[in-house]
């Protein structure tokens, strides 16, 4: 299967508080490129402020949900608080758990369902909340993932030079020399 042909389900989350909508991916599905695969969602999705790609480790006491949020750009960012309630909402509508701990770059934040939307807090000392009034959009829809970039989507270009392996078909002779 090229992969290219893949398609890649997607949810949408509004955040009414922050006017913002989201669009969720389970980071179950291998989307290659995910910067080609969120330009090209944000530009199909009108009003899209960009992508979650959300993975559930269900192991422990409390469902945790790695969390990372690229933007309509293509560039991973810091998990604003409209992401955090998207991302929120998104795990406990899957897991049917009212609480659930969201694990970002910058840190890991508890998450209560709370009445229409989610209560976001803080782990660090500054005890930061936010409420989100979140909703979930009722279409669920897909895009077919790009094709990957030259390099791979790697994010970095090694600086090791690439070479062209070959390999022969049929063996050869061992010199008896």
């Amino acid at each position: 299967m090229n992969v290219s042909d893949r398609t890649i389900s997607y949810e949408s989350y509004r955040s009414h508080d922050h006017d913002c909508r989201l669009l969720a991916v389970d980071a179950a599905q291998a989307v290659p490129d995910r910067g080609a695969f969120v330009r090209a969602a944000c530009e199909s999705e009108d009003d899209a402020d960009g992508v979650l790609f959300l993975a559930l480790e269900e192991g422990y006491a409390e469902p945790r949900v790695v969390t990372t949020f690229v933007n309509p750009e293509g560039v991973v960012e810091r998990v604003a608080p409209a992401a955090a309630g998207c991302a929120a909402a998104w795990a406990i509508d899957r897991l049917g758990e009212d609480t659930v701990l969201l694990d970002t770059q910058t840190g890991t934040y508890r998450a209560v369902a709370d009445g229409d939307g989610v209560l976001v807090e803080s782990l660090s000392e500054e005890k930061d909340r936010t409420n989100a009034a979140v909703v979930r959009d009722e279409t669920e829809a897909s895009l077919a993932a790009p094709a990957p970039a030259p390099d791979g989507g790697r994010l970095g270009h090694s600086s090791l030079p690439e070479t062209e392996s070959t390999v022969s078909e049929e063996p050869r002779p061992a010199d008896d020399d």
